[in-house]
């Protein structure tokens, strides 16, 4: 029987926590009781502190891995760089933590360290050292007059910032970004929208997501009060605030975020305000987390049909620590850091650099291509029916699989690497399954010597087309 920390226990807890409105009582009740409940109420990460407050307690220990935060600090200065040479300018907006922003109300044992009370700016100088643009919410967030005041920047139950703290977070992003002439250049280029924000005369109650994650015998809590507006269009246009992923407006502006960019938080509607134009937003829940959440919006074609001029990336300061291959991290969402960098490097390239690499397609179990060379026609598939890809010699590190493909009717596509001398492996990648036609792009990271052969299985499909297959090449500097 596999056995769980209970550190990563109570993550576990937080990520379902998150989730609890959408959740039935039982299925809680059968995580919980499979997650060990006395070793759960334990180490609850939830915190009462004073005055109705509570607070997260991995706030209080995100620093604890120097190194773990260094390798973050230098994925996101790689792929900065990568969408710099591909025309998108990049701003960083780190979420503060909220024992550092609120530390009133923090229980009498509990002090922040030093060292956690200067964790954001001594992060804020690593990336911009490496080149990354990245706002001070920090700063703003500790020297508001909000923050002790009917408004607070946080709400007092959850972890996320209330609609105060988001607005600030906005107005501060606006402020960064006409500061600096190279992204106020870029914004100057996209076309306004105007945008008007209505704070709201009633106030709803919400129970925050630290209220479940208490100890047990911890006093009760009833739902807080909160304050929230409401950012409306004031002219018809392209593009929305609330845009999806698929069939999403021309826009371009992409907000890209964790649950603090959830639409209910009402920072893209903020974002919006505050910028005065359309924005596609993009939030991924905690348990997915922000490197899985980069890849989906890169794969998909709102990001390979439409790339923005401009891309807000929210992450929060304690998520810092957690790089791709973070070892609390579900197993279906860790990746190992250096093909995460790239898989992401390989998607966002705009044109592909030969490699020096020969592809040749054969159909295999789906019959002969059709009668140009590397091109398979539309064609049913079964789940044993592959295509084999050979390439004239072994795939290099940096070399990344490109093509055009169509999968109708699967979402899945699996993908068997091989070679004299490399490690075998096996893959998945997500498609949209329908009958368009969509970018494949993939990096094909081996141990020891590189592959010479992939078989790609589209699975149960109606209709599968390939073409334009090649191998193409990484920038030279990407790992350097």
């Amino acid at each position: 029987m596999t056995s769980y920390s209970s550190e990563f226990i109570a993550r576990q807890a937080h990520q379902i926590s998150e989730k609890l409105p959408k959740l039935a009582p039982l299925t809680l009740a059968l995580v919980t009781s499979f997650a060990a409940l006395p070793t759960l109420a334990q180490d609850a990460p939830g915190i009462v502190g004073k005055d109705g407050w509570l607070y997260y307690k991995y706030e209080l220990t995100s620093g604890q891995d120097p190194a773990a935060i260094g390798t973050t600090v230098d994925l996101v200065r790689r792929i900065n760089k990568v969408f710099q040479k591909n025309g998108i300018a990049v701003i960083v907006a780190m979420v503060p933590l909220k024992v550092r922003v609120h530390p009133e109300n923090l229980p009498a044992s509990v002090k922040l360290t030093s060292a956690l009370d200067s964790q954001y700016s001594s992060i804020l100088k690593s990336l911009r050292d490496g080149g990354v643009m990245a706002a001070d919410l920090n700063t703003a967030f500790v020297k508001s007059s909000n923050r002790i005041s009917p408004m607070p920047l946080f709400f007092k139950q959850d972890t996320h910032w209330s609609a105060s703290g988001a607005l600030l977070a906005a107005e501060t992003i606006r402020d960064a970004i006409t500061a600096d002439p190279a992204l106020k250049a870029v914004l100057d280029t996209t076309p306004e929208a105007p945008y008007k924000l209505t704070w709201a005369t009633q106030e709803p109650l919400k129970k925050g997501d630290l209220v479940p994650q208490l100890p047990k015998g911890s006093p009760a809590f009833e739902p807080e009060a909160v304050k929230y507006f409401e950012v409306d269009k004031l002219a018809a246009g392209a593009g929305s605030a609330a845009a999806n992923l698929m069939g999403a407006s021309a826009v371009n502006i992409t907000l890209l975020g964790s649950s603090y960019t959830h639409e209910w938080t009402k920072f893209p509607g903020a974002v919006s305000f505050a910028l005065q134009r359309n924005i596609l937003s993009i939030s991924v829940d905690a348990s997915q987390g922000q490197w899985v959440g980069l890849h989906t919006y890169l794969r998909d074609d709102s990001f390979q049909t439409n790339k923005p001029k401009l891309l807000i990336w929210e992450m929060p300061e304690r998520d810092m620590a957690a790089p791709p291959q973070y070892k609390w991290r579900d197993a279906r969402y860790s990746m190992d850091n250096t093909e995460w960098l790239l898989q992401a490097s390989a998607l966002v390239q705009q044109t592909c650099a030969p490699a020096g690499i020969q592809a040749k397609v054969e159909a295999a179990s789906l019959g002969a291509t059709s009668g140009s060379p590397n091109v398979i026609d539309a064609k049913p598939s079964t789940a044993q029916d592959f295509v084999e890809i050979n390439f004239d010699k072994p795939v290099e590190r940096l070399s990344y699989l490109s093509a055009k493909m169509q999968v109708a009717g699967s979402k899945t596509i699996t993908i068997e690497a091989s070679g004299n001398g490399a490690t075998a492996r096996k893959f998945t990648l997500p498609v949209a399954g329908d009958d368009a036609e969509h970018n494949l792009r993939t990096a094909l990271l081996s141990k020891g010597k590189g592959f010479t052969k992939i078989r790609l299985f589209p699975g149960t499909a109606t209709s599968f087309s390939l073409k334009d297959v090649q191998l193409c090449a990484q920038p030279e500097d990407l790992l350097r």
